[in-house]
């Protein structure tokens, strides 16, 4: 099953903020504008106040963008995001995977 940016939203806070620490921060307010609130407060979560007030006011602050620009960052946070499980860093709770 191949990782979306949403599946933001199985990762817990810990993993998301290891996530944001090794992301652009305009990469994040970027990727941030194409999805659902609920993927925005699971991440802002994550971020903790001061990081999720900058992300907020530079998404205020941005004009529009072009959707394929949003879609480029949210790859890019997508691929830190593969980096980090397969160094181990983080684990994906996938809907799929059954716990013993």
């Amino acid at each position: 099953m191949p990782l979306l940016f949403e599946d933001l939203v199985l990762l817990d806070p810990k993993a998301i903020a290891l996530v944001l620490n090794e992301a652009d921060e305009a990469d994040v307010a970027l990727s941030l504008r194409g999805v659902s609130q609920q993927v925005r407060d699971h991440v802002f979560a994550g971020a903790g106040p001061e990081l999720a007030a900058r992300v907020t006011t530079v998404m205020e602050e941005t004009g529009p963008v072009r959707l394929s620009d949003v879609e480029r960052a949210q790859m890019r946070i997508v691929s830190i995001i593969r980096k980090l499980e397969q160094r181990g860093d983080i684990h994906i709770a996938r809907v799929d995977e059954t716990v013993l």
